[in-house]
């Protein structure tokens, strides 16, 4: 019954698939992770970990209701930890966000802690976090900080003007995940960083040809490094991730050659015949987009300086 429930938890939990698909772990081996401490026994035998829990309470009066509760809750709390364990050992960078982002809220005292559906996690103050509402996509938070930030900023203006979105919002609940939070501050400061990226500073106008075949190559280096996450992992049509790295590669040899109207990438997405409109690129695109002419423009950056 545990690992079922561990299970159902972790459906829930974004955070989970980004640990799962880091890790290598699939869904039940990663619930067994999760509760293996619960059943954890002493030299005598006891389970250590459930009879300290069950102590706290009358289970001799309780019934199969009341227990099922409790069990839910330790498993509950059980997941989150193990997420947080794991995350660490994973994802180093993540972890620190994260910390950064616990730090603020103790300090700052602006956002509340909380739990909805199984989440931990922090709301604004002095406003209803709305819990019956669906969460905000990441996507759309994602949008909405990228207007209000300018990149660079410390987690306290993060957190600062995430209050600021969340208090703004009717139609989704004003409580975010801790960790998703923490990935969403990530992408923004990722984006902003490759908003408008200025290959023509790497190197000299003089040297535009090593550039070009420099760009070259660290599209077929980093096309090798995301190959397998994007096509098996994510399922996406080799020729759509073609597009994307043609349209990065096109992008960044308009910027280098300093023309008159540089284009977006989306526009440059376009080039390559990949008819889509803004909407769409936005939601489903872009995020993508300008991950990969970010590892490219860093790529880029190596080959010429190395």
């Amino acid at each position: 019954m545990s690992q079922a429930i561990a299970v159902m938890l972790l459906r829930h939990k974004r955070q989970a698939d980004f640990v799962a698909q880091l890790g290598g772990i699939c869904e039940t081996d990663l619930a067994m992770d999760c509760i293996a401490e619960l059943f954890r026994r002493n030299e005598s035998g006891s389970y250590v970990a459930l009879k300290a829990y069950f102590g706290s309470f009358d289970i001799a009066e309780a019934d199969d209701a009341e227990l099922a509760v409790h069990l839910r809750r330790l498993v509950s709390s059980a997941v989150n930890q193990t997420i947080f364990r794991l995350l660490g050992d994973l994802d180093p960078g993540l972890s620190k966000i994260i910390r950064n982002i616990k730090a603020g809220v103790v300090s700052l005292k602006t956002f509340n802690e909380m739990e909805v559906r199984g989440e931990g996690c922090i709301a604004p103050t002095l406003v209803d976090p709305l819990p019956h509402l669906p969460f905000m996509s990441n996507e759309g938070l994602t949008s909405l900080l990228m207007d209000s930030v300018r990149g660079g900023e410390r987690t306290p203006h993060l957190l600062a003007a995430l209050a600021c979105v969340l208090r703004n919002q009717s139609n989704c609940t004003r409580a975010i995940p801790l960790v998703r939070a923490a990935m969403v501050f990530r992408e923004v400061l990722a984006l902003k960083e490759t908003s408008a990226p200025n290959v023509t500073q790497i190197v000299e106008p003089s040297r535009e040809v090593e550039l070009h075949q420099a760009i070259d190559k660290a599209c077929d280096d980093v096309y090798e490094t995301v190959e397998k996450k994007y096509l098996h992992t994510k399922g996406l049509p080799r020729d759509l991730l073609d597009s994307y790295f043609r349209a990065v590669r096109h992008f960044l040899i308009s910027r280098l050659e300093g023309q008159n109207e540089e284009p977006t990438l989306l526009e440059s997405l376009r080039t390559t015949g990949f008819c889509i409109a803004q909407e769409e690129y936005r939601r489903v695109h872009r995020q993508r987009v300008e991950y990969l002419a970010r590892l490219v423009q860093r790529e880029t950056k190596k080959i010429i300086e190395g």
